[in-house]
C-alpha cells in the first residue's frame, strides 16, 4: 500500500465526507471520561530529518495512544479515532520502513494533514495555517483536547508527528501547557541535502512545510532554497530552547543508540509527569547518512548557503542537549 493505492485512494474518499454530525455520538464518552490533563506529546521536526523513523520507534517502543492511518480516516472524530487505534493498533509492531513520511498499513503512524488542520488549523505553509484560524477554530482546540483528556494516560499519552506543527510551537504550547515536547535535531546540511534528493525522486516543486521567509525563492537554485528551508524552520524550533518540556533529541543520536536514546525520553518525559515505560526494545542502530560538502557538488552548494543564512541572521543551534 502507497500514496496511490486504491486502499489510499478509497480512505481518502471516506475522509472527504462530513464527519462532524456524528459527533453527538461520541461527546458523551468524552464528558463523561475527561481527565484533568491532556496528556500529549508533540514531536516537533522538520521534514526528512527523521521524523518518520522518531515516531515510529515511539509508538514501537512505548506504545502510547497515536494517530494511525486508521484514526486518521475518523479525523472529525478524534476520541473514536484513538479509541480505534487502541483497539486494533494497541501493540503495534513497527518494520521501520516508510516512503516520504507515508507508513503503509492501517496501524502506520499517520502525519495527518487533514486532521491537524481540522483540528489546530495549521497547514503546511504561514499562508494556509493564518487561513485556518477562523472563529470555530478555539472550539475545536477545545473539543480535542478533551478528547485527548478523556483517552490517553500518563503511562499511555497520546503522540503526534505533524509536520506543520513546526510552524506553530509557540501557539502549541498555549494551547497544550502541560503537553511535552520532543525536538529532534538533524545536521542541517543532511537535511537540507535530503530535501533536495526527495525533490529529485518524487516532487519537482516544494517538498513539505514551506516558512513564509521562503515565499519568494522561486527564482532561487533548488539549493539554496533547501538551505533556507532547513534554516528557517530550525529558527522556529530554536524559539523553544528554554522551554523546560522540551526534550532535546538529535536524529544521529537516535540512529547510533536507539534504546539509549529511547530510555532518556523516558527519564526526561517522566521528570514532566508522564509515566513512561520501555516496553518493547529497539533495533540497535539504524542506518544513516551523513552530508559532506567535501564529496558532494549538491553538499557543497547548501553548505554555502546555510554558512550566509547564518551569517546574516544569526547560528542555528545544532546541539541536541541544553
Amino acid at each position: 500500500m502507497n500514496r496511490r493505492s486504491l486502499a489510499v485512494r478509497i480512505g481518502r474518499l471516506a475522509q472527504s465526507l462530513p464527519q462532524s454530525w456524528l459527533r453527538p455520538i461520541e461527546s458523551p464518552f468524552v464528558r463523561t471520561l475527561v481527565r484533568a490533563d491532556p496528556n500529549v506529546i508533540f514531536l516537533l521536526a522538520l521534514p526528512r530529518s527523521g521524523s518518520t523513523l522518531t515516531y515510529q520507534a515511539l509508538v514501537h517502543a512505548l506504545e502510547p495512544h497515536y494517530l494511525s492511518n486508521l484514526g486518521n480516516l475518523l479525523y472529525g472524530l478524534p476520541w473514536l479515532g484513538l479509541k480505534s487505534s487502541q483497539l486494533f493498533c494497541g501493540h503495534h509492531d513497527s518494520n521501520f520502513r516508510s516512503k516520504h513520511g507515508f507508513v503503509e498499513g492501517l496501524c502506520g503512524p499517520a502525519e495527518g494533514l487533514k486532521y491537524w488542520s481540522y483540528w489546530t488549523g495549521v497547514g503546511l505553509t504561514d499562508r494556509h495555517t493564518l487561513a485556518r484560524n477562523d472563529g470555530k477554530l478555539a472550539q475545536r482546540v477545545n473539543y480535542f483536547r478533551d478528547a485527548v483528556r478523556a483517552t490517553a494516560t500518563p503511562r499511555a499519552p497520546m503522540i503526534a508527528g505533524y509536520l506543520g506543527h513546526t510552524l506553530v510551537a509557540k501557539q502549541l504550547r498555549e494551547w497544550f501547557p502541560s503537553a511535552v515536547f520532543i525536538r529532534l535535531h538533524r545536521d542541517p546540511l543532511s537535511n537540507a541535502l535530503s530535501l533536495l534528493r526527495s525533490r529529485a525522486d518524487k516532487y519537482n516543486k516544494w517538498f513539505s512545510v514551506k516558512p513564509k521567509e521562503c515565499e519568494d525563492m522561486e527564482d532561487r537554485t533548488v539549493q539554496a532554497q533547501v538551505a533556507a528551508q532547513v534554516y528557517w524552520l530550525n529558527r522556529r524550533l530554536d524559539a523553544l530552547a528554554h522551554d523546560d518540556r522540551t526534550i532535546n533529541i538529535g536524529y544521529e543520536e537516535l540512529a547510533n543508540a536507539p534504546n539509549t536514546t529511547m530510555n532518556r525520553i523516558i527519564h526526561d518525559g517522566n521528570a514532566c509527569g508522564l509515566s513512561l515505560e520501555m516496553q518493547k526494545t529497539l533495533p540497535s542502530y539504524f542506518t544513516h547518512r551523513v552530508a559532506d560538502p567535501d564529496q558532494d557538488k549538491d553538499a557543497a552548494a547548501i553548505f554555502n548557503e546555510i554558512r550566509n543564512l547564518e551569517q546574516v541572521h544569526g547560528p542555528l543551534k545544532r546541539s541536541a542537549q541544553h
